[in-house]
């Protein structure tokens, strides 16, 4: 599966999405295998870029696991105005997080650069919190700390990974990576706006194609 094709593909399912949820009514289940679709794209794509040397090892297995789990969080997501999917959507997504912040330490983080820009994570995220705690109610007051702690994790894990390639010499991860996971970073703060701010067209075309687009980064950027 080549970069081109991938991306191509799912810029076609990420306008076939935005397409459905602009459309009235919409069947449901056209949406839902629109975004699995996409979904599964990037489970695939990251086989295809663990597997380029034919090997994978601890780390990459990390990587594909956190795929799967953000394909499971899509999944429970796809049905509206259920609070416990919506629920069971947030948890699969922070397993996913946890565990793309496993995979980079599994391969390999550099200490200072992960502390420095976990400092500017946290700094971002305590605004971010700032901006959302008012509108938080019962378990959400607890879990989206917790998240918001994670996506910033998972972003200066990143940096970390690259900063450790740079100093050992290697190509891979490349900082395509950090790009990734700050689209990541950005997709989920127009989900919290959707739902916990204000509900709105614009989230979804902010968030679906950064969320789809930070998925294949991710993968590209850790080819070896």
């Amino acid at each position: 599966m080549t970069a081109t094709f991938a991306f191509f593909v799912m810029a076609v399912l990420v306008v076939a999405l935005l397409l459905l949820e602009r459309w009235p009514n919409a069947p449901r289940v056209l949406y839902g295998i629109a975004k699995l679709s996409a979904s599964t794209l990037f489970v695939g794509y990251g086989i295809f870029a663990v597997l380029r040397d034919n090997v994978i090892d601890v780390a990459d297995a990390y990587l594909l696991l956190a795929f799967l789990l953000c394909l499971v969080g899509d999944g429970l997501l796809v049905p509206r105005g259920s609070k416990g999917f919506f629920l069971g959507g947030l948890l699969f997504f922070l397993l996913g997080h946890v565990t793309f912040v496993v995979a980079f330490f599994t391969r390999g983080v550099e200490a200072m650069s992960f502390c420095g820009s976990g400092v500017v994570a946290l700094v971002l995220g305590v605004g971010v919190m700032a901006w959302l705690r008012p509108h938080l109610r019962g378990v959400m007051a607890f879990a989206v700390p917790v998240y918001v702690v994670v996506i910033g994790a998972m972003v200066s894990a990143a940096v970390g990974a690259v900063a450790a390639a740079r100093g050992a010499g290697h190509i891979a991860p490349s900082t395509i990576l950090v790009v990734g996971t700050c689209c990541f970073w950005v997709s989920d703060l127009a989900v919290a706006r959707e739902r916990f701010v204000r509900d709105g067209y614009v989230n979804r075309v902010v968030g679906i194609p950064l969320y789809f687009l930070a998925q294949l980064l991710i993968a590209h950027g850790w080819q070896k």
